[in-house]
């Protein structure tokens, strides 16, 4: 089956955030950048008040920079998404050469999910399919070594051609692998 669609700047910073939530790296990363920030506010604060204060107590310091620790973290974990989204934009509009949409086209074989945007073919095994889900939006095929392939409902005609869809791969993914196929945790 084969799918052909627009794509534009946006869905690939869509589809860039939708791999890095599966990515145990990044929300390690993501929570050790929370952490940081917290402790450097705190910290800050705390020297700032010794120095600039002198005379208060020290629970007095320790309340107000734990409470600059907590507006750190939090200023972090708001503004990191924002951060990256802005970032995975400017990069998708460079890999993409512009910010209009392209074409994008998904074909689904008894090998596995071709896909091809400006003149690039990349191909999934079935093997590589960890999990295949549907959204609100999107059907969205994850891969073991942390691949996604986002294929967008506005592609389809109707409902019953996502329904199509959605069975053909399911269908495909629980075939047997041939024994040319790579084990699954390759």
């Amino acid at each position: 089956m084969h799918i052909q669609f627009e794509i534009t700047p946006d869905d690939m910073v869509d589809t860039a955030l939708r791999a890095l939530d599966r990515s145990a790296t990044y929300r390690a990363q993501r929570t050790r950048n929370i952490c940081l920030m917290a402790l450097v506010m705190g910290f800050v604060s705390f020297l700032a008040l010794s120095f600039f204060a002198g005379d208060d107590s020290l629970l007095a310091r320790f309340l107000v920079s734990g409470f600059a620790a907590i507006v750190g973290g939090v200023v972090q974990l708001f503004t990191e998404r924002w951060t990256i989204e802005r970032r995975l934009y400017a990069y998708s509009e460079e890999q993409l050469g512009t910010d209009e949409p392209v074409n994008f086209q998904v074909e689904l074989t008894p090998a596995g999910i071709l896909t091809e945007a400006q003149d690039t073919q990349i191909n999934f095994a079935w093997s590589k399919v960890e999990e295949i889900a549907e959204t609100d939006d999107s059907i969205d095929f994850f891969m073991r070594n942390g691949g996604i392939v986002v294929v967008r409902k506005r592609a389809f005609g109707s409902t019953d051609a996502i329904r199509q869809f959605l069975e053909l791969a399911t269908s495909y993914r629980a075939q047997p692998r041939s024994f040319t196929d790579p084990a699954p945790n390759d």
